[in-house]
């Protein structure tokens, strides 16, 4: 407790920062309100909620979310959709992994909508969720606007406007929730709960105090391949050879994942995945520090070609040769070649062997009939194996 004097005499006290055990803070912060610009169209015939898709991956006390849902009672939902009224956080009941602007229970009209919008450029885009003169369902003479933004860092304002001070009701919290909570509603951050706690123009910003963000993309390098994006790649970011987080590419190619980072250091990460060259490369991170990475990972092309065809007529205790053409159009890759069954009639050399890049190999394929009878046909499949990502295996009949 400090003492302040009479008169004209201040004292600057210090006020201990909000926290939750995930280390996420929230302060007052200044900045104007964002504006939304694609309608969103709510589920009917309910009007309460819809699903999204944000345009980066979105990270949230440790987790990372592809989609999620925005709800019309003042919810972006990530982990598991409710559509129950307001309670406290933390709070194990959906909804969890959320963000809760102004959950309450609200209602529409002409003039109202839910609204998203995309700012920015990678590593910094944010993703606004605008919900923009909402009722209040408790009193309907009453409107609200308030957002959430997004950041692909992961941090999130929320901002509040159209508020009458005058109220001192709904529309000022009594009756919602503000905060964020996790994945599984084990640990939160409550601003507040159906409490007088905003007023018009004002912003609160949420930070995950002790993390960092890394982000990027993954695509195949072969110019072959046209850079095609690589689903299901595996990033690991270590820290003293301890596995600190990890990631797995979208469809789309891009990861995210939220990394412990309560001190500045050194951090690698890596991406691999089957048939790919694993890449590395040393980032150093801090807490709310973000790191993208465009990884392009090698492969090989290998392909056969048989201008030949596949058919050959031997006679019997005879052998007979074909030749098959290999080629390269990517990074160096071994390779094998063997009939499927492991038929002791076909002989192939070399069979095994590695194919640099851009390189050409021929390998003799070798029929040999000394146990056939006359009229025997033999049948078998051909099948190449290389560290090509794309046709690891090809089969010729």
């Amino acid at each position: 407790m400090a003492d302040v004097a009479t008169g004209t005499a201040t004292r600057d006290v210090a006020l201990a920062t909000r926290t939750d055990a995930f280390g996420t803070t929230c302060r007052l912060v200044s900045a104007d309100s964002p504006i939304g610009e694609t309608k969103v169209d709510l589920v009917k015939p309910s009007d309460a909620y819809a699903v999204v898709t944000p345009p980066f991956p979105v990270a949230l006390y440790g987790h990372t979310y592809d989609k999620g849902w925005v709800s019309r009672d003042g919810q972006p939902v990530f982990g598991y959709l409710s559509v129950l009224d307001n309670s406290p956080l933390p709070n194990k009941a959906p909804s969890n992994g959320a963000l809760s602007p102004f959950w309450d229970q609200l209602a529409m009209d002409a003039s109202s909508g839910v609204y998203t919008a995309v700012r920015g450029t990678a590593p910094h885009r944010e993703y606004v969720v605008e919900w923009r003169d909402m009722l209040l369902a408790r009193d309907t003479t009453q409107r609200i606007g308030f957002a959430a933004v997004i950041g692909e860092d992961g941090t999130y304002p929320f901002h509040y406007k159209d508020i009458d001070l005058r109220e001192k009701g709904f529309e000022q919290a009594t009756g919602a929730t503000i905060g964020a909570e996790n994945h599984d509603g084990t640990d939160a951050l409550q601003y507040s709960y159906n409490q007088l706690s905003i007023r018009d123009g004002m912003a609160i910003r949420f930070r995950p105090e002790g993390h960092a963000a890394v982000s990027g993309t993954v695509t195949d390098a072969n110019d072959a391949n046209d850079g095609k994006p690589v689903a299901g790649a595996t990033v690991t970011v270590t820290r003293d050879g301890t596995t600190v987080a990890t990631a797995t590419t979208r469809a789309d190619r891009a990861y995210l994942t939220q990394v412990p980072a309560a001190s500045a250091g050194d951090h690698k990460v890596t991406v691999a995945a089957p048939h790919y060259t694993t890449a590395t490369r040393t980032a150093e991170l801090r807490s709310l520090s973000t790191v993208r990475t465009e990884t392009a990972l090698t492969t090989g092309a290998v392909r056969a070609d048989n201008a030949a065809g596949w058919q050959l007529v031997v006679p019997v205790r005879e052998r007979r040769e074909l030749t098959l053409a290999l080629t390269n159009d990517g990074s160096s890759a071994p390779y094998t070649v063997a009939e499927k069954s492991g038929a002791s009639w076909l002989k192939v050399a070399p069979a095994p062997g590695t194919l640099g890049a851009g390189a050409r190999q021929q390998v003799t394929l070798t029929f040999d009939t000394a146990a056939a009878k006359p009229g025997t046909v033999y049948t078998g499949t051909l099948v190449l194996t290389s560290e090509s990502a794309r046709t690891p295996t090809l089969s010729c009949r």
